[in-house]
């Protein structure tokens, strides 16, 4: 589910999505993540990166990276791992100017070119308290029944300029 957050009563949120006003439990143990704007140098050897790639040339290489989602590297040291080949995650080796390289799933780096027109975010654990009204949420979980998701995780970041959030009309 996704939507703009339109209140909060403890620890229930009422986002407003596409179909209409929904709510989201917040657990204790409830996952709560923030994503705020990042830039190239936020991405540092042994980071994390989720990378989608902007669309290639009929025929050509693949696309520079259109969309960079920058984390720490989780305390087991791994990185979460991609097979879709518009997309690109992992551990960062190194940074290199314009191009940015990621260990695949056998460690080999793989370089991904960045540009000018590259969006960086970075994303990080954070509490329930990072959840505001008129804030963006993105909520995955437990369905309880047609208006309630009971939440394992949360992503949460402000709303863009224009002010609507992804999912709302």
């Amino acid at each position: 589910m996704q939507g703009a957050v339109a209140a909060i009563a403890q620890n229930n949120v009422t986002v407003t999505t596409k179909t209409g006003p929904s709510k989201v439990d917040i657990l204790p143990t409830t996952k709560v993540l923030q994503d705020t704007p990042g830039q190239l140098s936020d991405i540092t050897s042994g980071s994390c990166v989720a990378i989608k790639r902007a669309a290639a040339a009929p025929g050509g290489p693949p696309g520079p990276a259109a969309n960079v989602t920058i984390s720490a590297a989780p305390t087991n040291g791994k990185c979460w791992q991609s097979s879709d080949p518009k997309a690109s995650s992992g551990a960062v080796t190194a940074v290199n100017g314009q191009t940015v390289l990621v260990a695949d799933t056998t460690g080999a780096p793989t370089a991904i070119p960045v540009n000018d027109k590259t969006r960086y975010v970075k994303r990080a654990t954070t509490t329930a308290l990072a959840i505001t009204q008129g804030s963006c949420m993105i909520a995955s979980g437990t369905q309880v029944n047609a208006d309630v998701l009971q939440a394992i995780s949360v992503t949460v970041s402000a709303a863009p300029v224009a002010g609507v959030c992804p999912g709302v009309k």
